[in-house]
């Protein structure tokens, strides 16, 4: 199989078997923040207040560890997220960050905020002293969207180099 034919029926199938992913966005900048991941029940934040943080098919989620279990605490498909001033240190600090329910109005005080690795002025995601730059994103939404094709392409082209050097060297991988 010549690798444009090949490329095109792997692009044919993803097309055809590409699934809907819950995504939380930044509001305002439109920037993809997590995807729900199934094997993780969709919780991508562990946070060391014990308030994890999460994103499924009915929106964003935080679940508060308990002795008895985790509870949902607050879920939302729209937020507003109130960071408590400009000097608020994150996590270990006194201020509580307030997420807010934009369809119902619903508040929660948490002690860790959502955050996003920003990039620093030049670009860069570290500066020369290796520090990252947080951002606290002030409006969130859910959306579903479809994925598509594209997105798989890195892997495609790295499974397309492992089989034709199987291949080459006589080693076919086999199923």
């Amino acid at each position: 199989m010549t690798q444009r034919k090949f490329s095109a029926t792997v692009h044919d199938f993803l097309e055809q078997s590409c699934t809907v992913a819950e995504n939380l966005l930044d509001t305002d900048t439109g920037e993809e923040l997590q995807e729900y991941i199934a094997d993780y029940g969709g919780q991508f934040h562990v946070g060391q207040s014990g308030e994890n943080f999460g994103v499924d098919e009915e929106g964003f989620f935080i679940r508060r560890d308990l002795d008895e279990g985790a509870r949902e605490v607050f879920r939302a498909m729209r937020i507003e997220q109130k960071i408590p001033d400009s000097n608020f240190e994150g996590v270990g600090s006194q201020s509580l960050v307030e997420f807010i329910n934009l369809d119902s109005g619903l508040r929660y005080a948490c002690a860790e905020p959502m955050i996003k690795i920003g990039r620093w002025p030049d670009g860069r995601l570290q500066n020369n002293a290796g520090e990252i730059r947080l951002e606290y994103p002030a409006r969130m939404h859910v959306i579903k969207r479809k994925k598509e094709s594209s997105e798989f392409e890195d892997v495609v082209n790295s499974m397309r180099a492992i089989f034709e050097a199987a291949v080459k060297i006589g080693n076919p991988i086999y199923r």
